[in-house]
């Protein structure tokens, strides 16, 4: 099961050494599956069964769904090839998430709508990450982009599937690659380059 999952966070940064920053920071991650590759007696499938209330003795399939969390992080970054005007940047990050929102697609109900809601409100689990950015500064402010590796994940099973229990996690190393751009801007005026 893959996805393309998207988010959005705001970090505090402090500097520790003159190349070595600590950040932590909140925001929002939508942990999406819509590529669903199960196998079952009989066969290869590209939806799964759900636990679906409903007064038709059928089974319910989903071929996506996804999770809306509440993020908090904290990681360090080290900065290297530090120039005025550019500098490139490692980083180690772990990320929490705290769902409060879950959506499935149902791929064909008679008896009413395919989207099937739900507000539970857990703990999700936690990634911990690599980053790797390479940031263009003018003034108090930096943009570039940045990749993302998960290098770990633990996420909690959802016992809306039959064969989940919603109590044990599953672990994953090295589960996708990510990709986005960083916006950074300096409070205070920074005191030279190192």
């Amino acid at each position: 099961m893959n996805g393309f999952s998207y988010g959005v966070n705001v970090n505090v940064r402090k500097q520790i050494y003159p190349k070595l920053t600590f950040y932590v920071g909140v925001g929002y991650y939508r942990h999406r599956i819509n590529d669903i590759d199960s196998r079952s007696s009989f066969g290869k499938s590209d939806r799964r069964i759900i636990n679906f209330a409903s007064p038709l003795f059928i089974l319910f399939y989903v071929d996506r769904y996804h999770y809306n969390t509440v993020t908090a992080n904290l990681g360090y970054e080290y900065r290297f090839f530090n120039r005025p005007n550019f500098y490139m940047a490692a980083a180690a990050d772990a990320n929490f998430l705290y769902t409060f929102s879950q959506y499935y697609h149902i791929t064909h109900n008679p008896g009413g709508s395919q989207d099937y809601r739900h507000n539970r409100k857990y703990f999700m689990g936690a990634f911990g990450n690599v980053d790797a950015s390479f940031m263009w500064r003018r003034g108090r402010m930096s943009v570039g982009p940045r990749m993302r590796v998960p290098v770990y994940s633990t996420l909690r099973t959802d016992d809306r599937f039959p064969d989940e229990n919603g109590k044990d996690f599953r672990q994953r190393w090295f589960s996708g690659v990510g990709g986005g751009i960083s916006f950074v801007y300096q409070l205070k005026p920074s005191t030279g380059v190192r």
